[in-house]
């Protein structure tokens, strides 16, 4: 069960800020040690999560790694996009996976400006990079395209999320996210979903259109890193609008059990049928967590037949 339960992102941003305090090269040992200490665990307390201490130390270096953002460039395509209506569209239409220059400047722009942001996702951003999003479409494309949503995504403004999630951004995200062959990207697209959760519109497209399985399939995957579990832990706690509270995520779907909306309890029994599913040693001690026990009386209770059906079979699952 440990391994649903959240680490918060305490070993991902204390390594970014070891590494930006300290210039001289670092091994993998001297950041464990750094991180001991500045979590306040004792010695060879990460030993056991090296691995995780290396992911975190590779996610750091490839963002210290970026592009600079190239200030006059940025400034010129910033001021195109907002005195001239039709940029957006010509840009976007512009741009594709061959073209990834004019994709990270994009970024950089929508990083840089809330405003130029909103003209991009309001000229159908999303659904302009679906082909970059593609299963099939390459490596450098699909992550100039991530960039460039999460640049967009950046400055907490929830028209923008919505805007984007009503272009059919989604689903090609989640396809994206269930190859899990590029760690990188699947953070990447964990990281999204957790921006993307920013209005309470925003978290109910994502929960109803599948995000919340897809992250639970990736959190009990056991070839999945600590680092990409953590992004995911963090993203289903944004979507069950708990991004502050340190709650398993156990603990998360048996609160949205006993949720008012039906969809939204069928969407987290499905979540909880696929724990018991691929984890079935978990079954007995799922049924410790208060709030599943709590959760799936009210479901039993649900005045929805299919809701009160599928918990009561997921009851007998996990008390089998």
């Amino acid at each position: 069960m440990e391994r649903l339960w959240p680490q918060g992102l305490a070993i991902v941003e204390g390594t970014r800020e070891i590494l930006a305090d300290r210039r001289e090269d670092l091994t993998a040992k001297d950041v464990r040690i750094a991180l001991e200490r500045r979590l306040g665990l004792p010695e060879d307390g990460l030993l056991s999560r090296r691995e995780e201490v290396a992911a975190a130390i590779k996610t750091v270096m490839q963002e210290n790694s970026a592009t600079p953002v190239q200030t006059e460039a940025v400034e010129h395509m910033l001021h195109m996009l907002l005195t001239d209506g039709e940029t957006a569209q010509r840009m976007l239409a512009s741009a594709n996976e061959t073209d990834i220059a004019t994709l990270v400047l994009l970024a950089d722009t929508a990083a840089a400006s809330e405003s130029a942001a909103r003209v991009l996702a309001a000229a159908h951003l999303g659904s302009s990079l679906v082909p970059m999003l593609q299963p099939g479409a390459p490596r450098q494309s699909a992550a100039a395209a991530l960039q460039l949503l999460s640049g967009a995504t950046k400055h907490a403004a929830p028209d923008i999320s919505k805007l984007l999630l009503l272009d059919d951004i989604l689903q090609p995200l989640l396809s994206l996210f269930a190859l899990r062959a590029e760690e990188e990207l699947a953070v990447r697209v964990a990281m999204l979903l957790n921006s993307l959760a920013d209005s309470r519109g925003s978290r109910f497209r994502l929960l109803h259109g599948g995000a919340l399985r897809a992250l639970t399939h990736t959190i009990i995957e056991p070839m999945s890193s600590g680092a990409l579990k953590e992004h995911c832990l963090q993203a289903v706690a944004s979507i069950a609008g708990r991004p502050d509270d340190e709650v398993s995520l156990p603990q998360i779907l048996g609160l949205l059990c006993a949720d008012r909306l039906p969809g939204t309890q069928r969407e987290a029994l499905a979540s909880l049928q696929i724990i018991a599913e691929k984890q079935p040693e978990l079954c007995a001690r799922l049924l410790q967590v208060d709030e599943i026990a709590h959760g799936l009386a009210s479901a039993v209770e649900s005045s929805d037949t299919t809701v009160s059906v599928d918990a009561a079979d997921l009851l007998k699952l996990l008390k089998s």
